[in-house]
Formats: structure tokens, sequence, C-alpha cells
């Protein structure tokens, strides 16, 4: 009983510490990128807005192309970091894997092409993990399930992109749907 209450307490103890830091570390990301975006904006000012395709904008989802898109990416993993099961991990992949690709979507809207298949690669990369990860967990058939058709998803909605990249993205845009058809093979064997 005294050693359940131990590990309870040493548990929640992590807990606080991995708290405290990823708020003191989330604080000193707002402080440095609020430094960074003012003085992104002044050299952008001088340089007849000629700046990387990083953008500064309120009222709108912070996306891949934003000064404070850093944060965002930080506190992705810091939340993933601090996910107590194997299960939630993979979750936690596969949601992120959907807002990468919805990040992509937003970036062709606002006419930020460049930055659209790094956004891929990166959902692409969450549901590979995922797909990497689900061996470790006993009575996964679930959660095979949920990766296979998270992956059938992303390469239907890989195809648009077909038409909005440049040609010379287009072997890697393949190289994706392709290894998506692979996860989906090894899971459902």
């Amino acid at each position: 009983m005294v050693t359940l209450i131990l590990m309870n307490l040493a548990l929640r103890f992590k807990r606080l510490i991995l708290s405290s830091l990823a708020i003191f570390g989330g604080l000193m990301i707002v402080v440095l990128s609020l430094l960074s975006a003012a003085s992104a904006k002044a050299i952008s000012q001088e340089a007849d807005n000629t700046t990387s395709g990083k953008r500064f904008y309120f009222n709108q989802p912070i996306r891949p192309d934003h000064v404070l898109y850093p944060v965002i990416a930080i506190k992705d993993r810091l939340e993933f970091a601090t996910t107590d099961t194997d299960e939630d991990k993979i979750a936690k992949q596969l949601e992120l894997a959907d807002e990468r690709l919805e990040d992509a979507y937003a970036l062709v809207e606002s006419e930020q092409i460049p930055m659209v298949l790094p956004t891929l690669i990166k959902a692409e990369q969450y549901v590979f993990n995922a797909s990497a990860e689900c061996h470790l967990i006993k009575d996964n058939e679930q959660i095979k399930t949920n990766i296979v058709e998270k992956a059938k998803l992303h390469d239907s909605k890989l195809e648009a992109f077909f038409d909005i990249l440049p040609v010379s993205e287009h072997q890697d845009l393949s190289e994706l749907q392709h290894k998506l058809k692979q996860v989906v093979e090894q899971l459902e064997q």
C-alpha cells in the first residue's frame, strides 16, 4: 500500500516537473519568437516584404508559414513527450498527422506552395511512426484499424496535391503515397 502511494506521488511529481518545464520553456519560446517576429517584420519592411515565406497574422490558426509556428511545434512535442501510454502516443501521432494535412491545405490557400511538401512529409511521418509503434501494444487490432484508415485517407487526399505542387516535387509525393500503401499492406496482414 505504501509503495503504491509513493509511486503515485512520484508520478504526480514527475508530471508537475514536466508541466513546469513545459510552461517555462513555452514562455521562453513565446518571448523569443515575439522578439524574432518584431525583427523579422522590421527586416521585411526594409527589404520590400521579401522574407522567407514566414508571416505574422492574427485571427487565424497558426500554420507553418507563421513566425510563431515553432511554438506550436514545441507544444506538440511536449504534449507527445508527456503522453503516458503507447495507445495515447499513437492516437496523438494520428491527430498530429491530420493537423499537418490541414496545414498543407491552408498553405495552398495562402499561396505558400514551397512550404506544402515539407508539411505533407511531416504529416505522413506521424502516420509512419504510429505504424511502427503499433507492434508495441498487445491486442492492437483496433489501433491497427485506426492507422490503416488514416493511411488510406491520407493517401487519397495526397492525390489532389499533384495538381498543385510543381512537377519537381511529384516524385516525393509519389513516394509518400507508396509508403502509405505499404503501411496499409503491413497492417492488414
